[in-house]
C-alpha cells in the first residue's frame, strides 16, 4: 500500500511545478485516469521555470494519498503548509501546521497567506450524504474561498472518475465541486483517479 501511495502521489503531482502541467489538455496520471485541464492565463506563472520551488497548502494530508503527495512535496523542496483537525505524527515537524476546526474562515485564510498553489486531497471518510456534502463539496469550496481572498493563483484538486456518472452523493458532491473550482478565477487542475482500495491495500501490508 504504501509503494502505490508513493508512486500515485509522484504521478498526481509530476510536473506540478512545470509550465506543462497547466498548458497540455491530454495528461494521464494513470491508465484510465483523467486530468480535467484549463488553460492558464497567468503568464507571470508560465514564465516560471520548470523546477521552481513553491509555497504550498496541502489539504487532506492525514489520508493515504495526502501523506504520499506530501513525501513528494517536499522530497522536492516546496515549502508546505497543512491545515488538520488535530495533531498527527505522520505529519514530520518541518512542516508548518496549522490546527483547529478547518471550516473556520480565519484559519483558512491564515493558512493561505503567501501561498502560491493549494492541493486538496480532501475526501469525506464515509461517502454518506451528509458527510459528503460536508466535505466534498462544503469543506472544498471554503478552501476555495479562502485561497480567492489571499489571492493563491493555482488549485489542485483529487476528485474521482466515478463523478463522470453521478449517482451517489458523493459523486454529485465532487461534482458540484468541481464546476465551482471551474467557474473561479484561479488557474487549476482537476484530477480524476480510478478507485483507490484503502481497506484492500492495508491487508496486503
Amino acid at each position: 500500500a504504501k509503494s502505490f501511495g508513493k508512486a500515485f502521489g509522484k504521478s498526481f503531482l509530476e510536473g506540478f511545478a512545470a509550465v506543462r502541467w497547466f498548458r497540455m489538455a491530454p495528461c494521464v496520471v494513470f491508465p484510465k485516469h483523467q486530468r480535467v485541464p484549463l488553460m492558464c492565463e497567468d503568464s507571470a506563472y508560465l514564465l516560471q521555470p520548470s523546477g521552481a520551488t513553491m509555497r504550498v497548502v496541502l489539504l487532506g494530508a492525514s489520508g493515504t494519498i495526502g501523506r504520499a503527495v506530501l513525501e513528494v512535496l517536499l522530497a522536492d523542496g516546496h515549502d508546505v503548509v497543512c491545515p488538520l483537525r488535530r495533531a498527527d505524527p505522520a505529519v514530520p515537524e518541518r512542516v508548518q501546521r496549522v490546527i483547529g476546526d478547518l471550516s473556520a474562515p480565519d484559519l483558512l485564510e491564515d493558512a493561505m497567506r503567501g501561498a502560491d498553489a493549494v492541493v486538496s486531497c480532501l475526501a469525506s471518510r464515509t461517502g454518506a450524504p451528509g458527510d459528503a456534502w460536508a466535505v466534498d463539496h462544503g469543506l472544498n469550496a471554503r478552501v476555495l474561498r479562502a485561497a480567492e481572498a489571499q489571492g493563491v493563483g493555482r488549485f489542485v484538486l483529487l476528485s474521482a472518475i466515478c463523478v463522470q456518472k453521478p449517482v451517489l452523493a458523493f459523486q454529485k458532491a465532487k461534482l458540484a465541486f468541481e464546476a465551482e473550482l471551474q467557474a473561479s478565477t484561479l488557474c487549476h487542475v482537476i484530477v480524476r483517479p480510478t478507485a483507490f482500495f484503502k481497506s484492500l491495500s492495508g491487508q496486503a501490508d
